[in-house]
Protein backbone atom coordinates (compact mmCIF):
# COMPACT_ATOMS: atom_id res chain seq x y z
CA UNK A 1 0.00 0.00 0.00
CA UNK A 2 1.53 3.36 -1.12
CA UNK A 3 2.05 6.01 1.45
CA UNK A 4 0.74 9.51 0.84
CA UNK A 5 3.55 12.04 0.30
CA UNK A 6 4.42 14.27 3.18
CA UNK A 7 2.65 17.64 2.80
CA UNK A 8 5.97 19.62 3.05
CA UNK A 9 7.54 17.47 0.32
CA UNK A 10 4.49 17.93 -1.86
CA UNK A 11 4.66 21.74 -1.46
CA UNK A 12 8.39 21.78 -2.39
CA UNK A 13 7.63 19.77 -5.52
CA UNK A 14 4.95 22.28 -6.54
CA UNK A 15 7.39 25.17 -6.02
CA UNK A 16 10.02 23.46 -8.23
CA UNK A 17 7.49 22.93 -11.02
CA UNK A 18 6.34 26.56 -10.76
CA UNK A 19 9.96 27.85 -10.89
CA UNK A 20 10.61 25.72 -13.96
CA UNK A 21 7.61 27.23 -15.71
CA UNK A 22 8.66 30.80 -14.81
CA UNK A 23 12.25 30.16 -15.97
CA UNK A 24 10.98 28.78 -19.27
CA UNK A 25 8.81 31.86 -19.85
CA UNK A 26 11.68 34.19 -18.95
CA UNK A 27 13.93 32.37 -21.39
CA UNK A 28 11.40 32.82 -24.17
CA UNK A 29 11.05 36.53 -23.28
CA UNK A 30 14.83 37.07 -23.29
CA UNK A 31 15.08 35.24 -26.59
CA UNK A 32 12.43 37.49 -28.10
CA UNK A 33 14.24 40.56 -26.73
CA UNK A 34 17.48 39.36 -28.32
CA UNK A 35 15.73 38.87 -31.62
CA UNK A 36 14.19 42.34 -31.39
CA UNK A 37 17.62 43.80 -30.50
CA UNK A 38 19.20 42.10 -33.48
CA UNK A 39 16.95 43.94 -35.92
CA UNK A 40 18.70 46.88 -37.60
CA UNK A 41 17.58 50.20 -36.12
CA UNK A 42 15.43 52.50 -38.20
CA UNK A 43 17.46 55.03 -40.22
CA UNK A 44 17.84 58.13 -38.08
CA UNK A 45 17.85 61.71 -39.28
CA UNK A 46 21.47 62.00 -38.11
CA UNK A 47 22.56 59.25 -40.55
CA UNK A 48 20.48 60.42 -43.52
CA UNK A 49 22.42 61.40 -46.63
CA UNK A 50 22.03 65.11 -47.31
CA UNK A 51 21.03 66.05 -50.85
CA UNK A 52 19.40 68.66 -53.06
CA UNK A 53 15.95 67.44 -52.00
CA UNK A 54 16.53 69.40 -48.77
CA UNK A 55 16.60 72.76 -50.60
CA UNK A 56 13.79 75.17 -49.79
CA UNK A 57 13.71 78.82 -50.83
CA UNK A 58 12.82 81.14 -47.97
CA UNK A 59 10.60 84.10 -48.82
CA UNK A 60 10.09 87.39 -47.00
CA UNK A 61 6.39 86.56 -46.66
CA UNK A 62 7.22 83.34 -44.85
CA UNK A 63 9.58 85.14 -42.46
CA UNK A 64 6.95 87.74 -41.61
CA UNK A 65 4.36 85.07 -40.96
CA UNK A 66 6.65 82.86 -38.90
CA UNK A 67 7.63 85.82 -36.70
CA UNK A 68 4.03 86.69 -36.00
CA UNK A 69 3.13 83.07 -35.16
CA UNK A 70 6.25 81.84 -33.35
CA UNK A 71 8.06 84.73 -31.68
CA UNK A 72 5.97 84.67 -28.49
CA UNK A 73 6.93 81.04 -27.78
CA UNK A 74 9.80 79.91 -25.55
CA UNK A 75 13.08 79.26 -27.39
CA UNK A 76 12.76 75.48 -27.83
CA UNK A 77 9.11 75.58 -28.80
CA UNK A 78 9.80 78.55 -31.07
CA UNK A 79 12.35 76.54 -33.08
CA UNK A 80 9.87 73.68 -33.40
CA UNK A 81 7.28 76.25 -34.47
CA UNK A 82 9.57 77.52 -37.25
CA UNK A 83 9.98 74.03 -38.66
CA UNK A 84 6.28 73.28 -38.30
CA UNK A 85 5.53 76.44 -40.28
CA UNK A 86 8.01 75.33 -42.98
CA UNK A 87 5.99 72.16 -43.47
CA UNK A 88 2.73 74.13 -43.55
CA UNK A 89 4.23 76.44 -46.18
CA UNK A 90 5.00 73.50 -48.46
CA UNK A 91 8.65 72.74 -47.63
CA UNK A 92 9.59 69.19 -48.71
CA UNK A 93 10.03 66.64 -45.89
CA UNK A 94 13.80 66.44 -46.54
CA UNK A 95 14.06 70.22 -45.97
CA UNK A 96 12.26 70.11 -42.64
CA UNK A 97 14.35 67.11 -41.53
CA UNK A 98 17.54 68.97 -42.47
CA UNK A 99 16.49 72.10 -40.55
CA UNK A 100 15.66 69.97 -37.51
CA UNK A 101 19.04 68.28 -37.80
CA UNK A 102 20.74 71.69 -37.79
CA UNK A 103 18.90 72.55 -34.57
CA UNK A 104 20.30 69.42 -32.93
CA UNK A 105 23.86 69.83 -34.22
CA UNK A 106 24.56 73.55 -33.92
CA UNK A 107 23.13 74.40 -30.53
CA UNK A 108 19.59 75.27 -31.54
CA UNK A 109 19.91 77.70 -34.44
CA UNK A 110 17.22 77.70 -37.12
CA UNK A 111 18.58 77.44 -40.67
CA UNK A 112 17.37 76.44 -44.13
CA UNK A 113 19.34 74.92 -46.99
CA UNK A 114 19.26 77.22 -50.00
CA UNK A 115 21.84 75.62 -52.32
CA UNK A 116 23.54 72.26 -52.73
CA UNK A 117 26.45 71.00 -54.84
CA UNK A 118 27.09 67.28 -55.29
CA UNK A 119 30.77 66.33 -55.47
CA UNK A 120 31.28 63.04 -53.60
CA UNK A 121 32.36 61.64 -51.26
CA UNK A 122 31.89 65.03 -49.56
CA UNK A 123 29.40 67.62 -50.82
CA UNK A 124 28.70 71.32 -50.21
CA UNK A 125 25.56 72.99 -48.90
CA UNK A 126 24.81 76.69 -48.42
CA UNK A 127 22.55 77.46 -45.50
CA UNK A 128 20.74 80.66 -44.60
CA UNK A 129 20.30 81.46 -40.90
CA UNK A 130 17.61 84.13 -41.21
CA UNK A 131 17.65 85.30 -37.59
CA UNK A 132 21.38 86.03 -37.24
CA UNK A 133 22.37 89.65 -36.80
CA UNK A 134 25.23 89.26 -39.29
CA UNK A 135 26.93 86.54 -41.37
CA UNK A 136 23.58 84.97 -42.17
CA UNK A 137 25.08 82.53 -44.68
CA UNK A 138 27.07 79.40 -43.86
CA UNK A 139 28.95 76.92 -46.02
CA UNK A 140 28.71 73.32 -44.83
CA UNK A 141 30.76 70.33 -45.98
CA UNK A 142 28.38 67.41 -45.70
CA UNK A 143 28.11 63.62 -46.01
CA UNK A 144 31.65 62.83 -44.90
CA UNK A 145 32.49 60.85 -41.78
CA UNK A 146 31.64 64.05 -39.92
CA UNK A 147 28.24 64.48 -41.59
CA UNK A 148 28.08 68.27 -41.14
CA UNK A 149 31.15 70.52 -40.94
CA UNK A 150 30.78 74.30 -40.90
CA UNK A 151 33.85 75.86 -42.54
CA UNK A 152 33.48 78.83 -40.19
CA UNK A 153 34.09 76.64 -37.16
CA UNK A 154 37.42 78.37 -36.64
CA UNK A 155 38.47 75.88 -33.97
CA UNK A 156 39.09 73.42 -36.84
CA UNK A 157 41.73 75.66 -38.49
CA UNK A 158 45.34 74.56 -38.06
CA UNK A 159 47.00 77.89 -37.30
CA UNK A 160 50.57 76.53 -37.33
CA UNK A 161 51.25 77.40 -40.97
CA UNK A 162 49.79 80.90 -40.92
CA UNK A 163 51.70 81.80 -37.75
CA UNK A 164 54.94 81.02 -39.62
CA UNK A 165 53.94 83.10 -42.66
CA UNK A 166 56.06 86.26 -43.04
CA UNK A 167 53.16 88.37 -44.36
CA UNK A 168 50.89 87.36 -41.50
CA UNK A 169 53.58 88.00 -38.89
CA UNK A 170 54.25 91.47 -40.29
CA UNK A 171 50.54 92.30 -40.22
CA UNK A 172 50.26 90.92 -36.69
CA UNK A 173 53.11 93.17 -35.51
CA UNK A 174 51.41 96.20 -37.04
CA UNK A 175 47.95 95.18 -35.78
CA UNK A 176 48.26 93.09 -32.57
CA UNK A 177 44.48 92.56 -32.51
CA UNK A 178 44.49 90.97 -35.98
CA UNK A 179 42.04 88.06 -36.09
CA UNK A 180 40.73 85.56 -38.59
CA UNK A 181 37.05 85.72 -39.55
CA UNK A 182 34.72 83.62 -41.64
CA UNK A 183 34.41 84.84 -45.21
CA UNK A 184 31.22 85.79 -47.05
CA UNK A 185 29.43 82.52 -47.85
CA UNK A 186 26.35 83.65 -49.79
CA UNK A 187 25.92 84.07 -53.51
CA UNK A 188 25.82 81.53 -56.30
CA UNK A 189 29.60 80.95 -56.56
CA UNK A 190 31.14 77.86 -54.98
CA UNK A 191 34.57 77.49 -53.42
CA UNK A 192 37.28 75.70 -55.41
CA UNK A 193 37.55 71.93 -54.91
CA UNK A 194 40.60 69.90 -55.95
CA UNK A 195 40.45 66.13 -56.39
CA UNK A 196 43.60 64.43 -55.13
CA UNK A 197 45.33 61.51 -56.95
CA UNK A 198 44.35 59.19 -54.08
CA UNK A 199 40.66 60.03 -54.54
CA UNK A 200 40.52 62.52 -51.69
CA UNK A 201 39.27 66.10 -51.84
CA UNK A 202 40.65 69.50 -50.81
CA UNK A 203 38.22 72.40 -50.38
CA UNK A 204 39.95 75.77 -50.76
CA UNK A 205 38.22 78.08 -48.25
CA UNK A 206 38.84 81.81 -47.94
CA UNK A 207 38.91 83.71 -44.63
CA UNK A 208 39.15 87.40 -43.76
CA UNK A 209 41.88 88.99 -41.63
CA UNK A 210 40.94 92.11 -39.69
CA UNK A 211 41.43 93.54 -36.18
CA UNK A 212 37.66 93.56 -35.64
CA UNK A 213 34.63 91.95 -37.26
CA UNK A 214 34.69 93.15 -40.90
CA UNK A 215 31.87 95.42 -41.99
CA UNK A 216 32.28 95.79 -45.72
CA UNK A 217 36.00 95.93 -46.49
CA UNK A 218 38.68 93.99 -44.57
CA UNK A 219 42.47 94.29 -44.42
CA UNK A 220 43.57 90.95 -45.83
CA UNK A 221 42.65 87.33 -46.27
CA UNK A 222 44.00 83.80 -46.01
CA UNK A 223 43.24 80.45 -47.63
CA UNK A 224 42.94 77.12 -45.86
CA UNK A 225 42.38 73.70 -47.38
CA UNK A 226 39.86 71.38 -45.74
CA UNK A 227 41.16 67.91 -46.60
CA UNK A 228 39.34 64.57 -46.86
CA UNK A 229 40.43 61.11 -47.93
CA UNK A 230 38.68 58.99 -50.57
CA UNK A 231 36.17 57.66 -48.03
CA UNK A 232 35.15 61.13 -46.85
CA UNK A 233 37.18 61.00 -43.63
CA UNK A 234 38.13 64.48 -42.46
CA UNK A 235 41.93 64.82 -42.32
CA UNK A 236 42.13 68.36 -40.96
CA UNK A 237 42.94 71.79 -42.36
CA UNK A 238 46.09 73.37 -43.77
CA UNK A 239 47.07 77.00 -44.40
CA UNK A 240 47.83 77.47 -48.10
CA UNK A 241 48.72 81.17 -48.31
CA UNK A 242 47.08 84.29 -49.60
CA UNK A 243 48.06 86.67 -46.80
CA UNK A 244 48.88 90.19 -47.97
CA UNK A 245 47.29 93.60 -48.49
CA UNK A 246 44.17 93.58 -50.61
CA UNK A 247 44.36 95.43 -53.94
CA UNK A 248 42.78 98.89 -53.83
Amino acid sequence: MMRKPHSQFFEMKCVIVLLALVTSQLGQSVGQDKLAGSRPPARSVASEVIGSDAIWELTSDFLKRVHSICDHKANEKRDDCFIDQMARAGAPPAATRFSRRLLLENGGEFGVMMRFKKIGPVDMAKVLYPFRKDQNWALLLVNGNSPILDVDDLSKLDMTGIQLDAGYRAMKRAHPNLQIWGGPRGGSMWETVRKQPNGGLSFDIYYMLNPERPNGRWMSGANFDWNFDATGRFLGTEFTGGVGPLPI
